[in-house]
């Protein structure tokens, strides 16, 4: 196991939606992964938050693990608000609005989050790691709470975009399944990027088409993580 990983697994975070019913109980629905960073930010998938609902946008959170748990991981909810996001990279940035003393034992720095110059090195048949929280909400429905996981593949290319010349993704040969996007990847002590999806094929049924995923799975790489952070930081 990256020994790195299970020390900085309460700065894997998972990203919901609540909502106040009728009765006044609150419901929650998880949406994705993500990852605290130093500084009270977190960066997860740019579709993690196009795909939720306008008008819940503003109460969109982050469960955050209290560090030094026993076997019953305890979470703590705190209210997010995106501060920019690259749709075409599939990453955004967001903002910790409610802080408290716990999140002072929390944050990756960005010196953990590898370079391009780096990233443009990734070869294919480097094993590498993703941690986060798929399939949550059906765990949640089949009573095994919030379940962290963390997953191991390996990499199978490294594509470069024929409009730019810059890397573009990284394909993986792992189904990357709901709920695990924004998953920080692990490479060492690194941060490489974020899961992003999985490739989907088209079958047809009957008379349905239905998408098949395939065990295909694709990283945005943490380059474009550092560029949102640059441009926060001016």
């Amino acid at each position: 196991m990256n020994k790195f990983i299970t020390e900085n697994n309460h700065n894997v975070c998972f990203v919901g939606i609540r909502k106040v019913l009728e009765n006044g109980q609150v419901a929650f629905n998880i949406r994705g992964t993500g990852l605290i960073l130093s500084g009270g930010k977190a960066i997860s998938c740019a579709h993690v938050y196009n795909e939720i609902p306008p008008d819940f946008r503003d109460s969109i959170f982050l469960g955050i693990s209290q560090k030094g748990t026993d076997s019953i991981t305890k979470y703590d909810f705190y209210d997010t608000k995106l501060i920019s996001k690259n749709d075409q990279r599939d990453i955004a940035l967001f903002s910790i609005t409610d802080k408290d003393s716990k999140l002072s034992a929390h944050g990756i720095k960005k010196e953990v989050l590898m370079k391009e110059e780096d990233i443009n090195k990734l070869e294919p048949g480097t094993v590498i790691n993703f941690a986060g929280f798929p399939l949550a909400n059906e765990f949640l429905n089949m009573g095994m709470g919030v379940t962290f996981l963390i997953s191991q593949c390996i990499i199978g290319a490294v594509k470069f975009s024929s409009n730019d010349k810059k890397i573009d993704f990284v394909l993986v040969d792992k189904q990357i399944n709901p709920g695990n996007s924004g998953s920080p990847v692990f490479l060492g002590e690194k941060i490489i990027g974020l899961a992003s999806g999985t490739i989907n094929q088209t079958h047809k049924i009957g008379e349905s088409l239905v998408n098949v995923p395939v065990g295909v799975g694709i990283v945005r790489t943490s380059n474009y993580i550092l560029d949102l952070l640059s441009e926060a930081e001016k």
